[in-house]
């Protein structure tokens, strides 16, 4: 699973469509015009891709990669949430994301929400749903890296709030040089070092923003930066132009 979604870019979150599906209903998609994922919240769908059977039910997300011809059948009656998206995901086939996670479902929603409401910063909301509804459902395996890079990942993760942190100071620490940190980094994670750092600090803060009342320069203080200017700056330039204070009034109307 961590090959088939590693580091996937969202381009652009188009539409979150709600779909009341009866027992028996058949169809068949021609040339598919965006990835998708299929959410069902309490019945069953098989679709059917080159003679392969591909389930969606409460228990499962299927991605639906663009581009692709097939048919589906409703097994059980079903309420049926169909996320569509362009992406980097480049997939030719149909992908069943099992042991799903409860709200999947409430997330496609959300999405669904925001993007009818079409304010400014919502495309920008809308894809820190998507990357979240991605993360609760998809195991990255770390248990599978080498130990250098488990080593790098808990250094990282435990120095997080220190504004001194650097990517040399997590080669040193996993006792390997700076350049091979940035090769087996790009190798497993697909980016390097300090943006690995920067990725997880803007993660955190989201959580932070979103979970907690906490002013902005404690939240500054939490996530390795400075001053709230510092941080300000930063998190508007990972998302597209807001600021803190304005993505937690976004969150919060939710």
């Amino acid at each position: 699973m961590k090959n088939d979604f590693e580091n996937p870019t969202v381009e652009l979150i188009h539409s979150v469509a709600r779909i009341p599906v009866p027992k028996g209903k058949k169809t068949t998609i021609s040339n598919r015009f965006a990835d998708a994922l299929m959410i069902s919240t309490n019945g069953k769908l098989t679709y059917e891709y080159m003679g392969v059977e591909y389930e969606s039910s409460g228990n499962t997300i299927l991605y639906v990669p663009k581009g692709l011809t097939y048919k589906w059948v409703c097994n059980e009656e079903d309420v049926s949430y169909v996320l569509n998206f362009y992406s980097n995901i480049s997939k030719e086939k149909m992908i069943c994301i099992k042991n799903r996670k409860a709200g999947a479902e409430s997330i496609a929603l959300r999405i669904k929400s925001v993007l009818e409401k079409d304010e400014y910063g919502c495309q920008n909301l809308a894809k820190s749903l998507f990357y979240e509804l991605l993360a609760q459902n998809i195991s990255m395996d770390v248990a599978s890296y080498p130990e250098h890079i488990k080593s790098a990942l808990s250094y990282i993760s435990r120095n997080l709030s220190k504004a001194s942190l650097k990517s040399l100071d997590v080669a040193i620490n996993s006792s390997i040089s700076l350049v091979y940190l940035n090769k087996e980094f790009k190798k497993y994670l697909g980016v390097s070092p300090k943006q690995y750092i920067i990725d997880s600090r803007m993660t955190l803060a989201e959580n932070l923003i979103i979970s907690s009342g906490m002013p902005m320069i404690d939240v500054a203080f939490s996530v390795g930066y400075s001053s709230a200017s510092r941080f300000s700056k930063a998190f508007s330039s990972t998302h597209d132009g807001i600021t803190p204070l304005q993505f937690r009034k976004l969150r919060s109307s939710i």
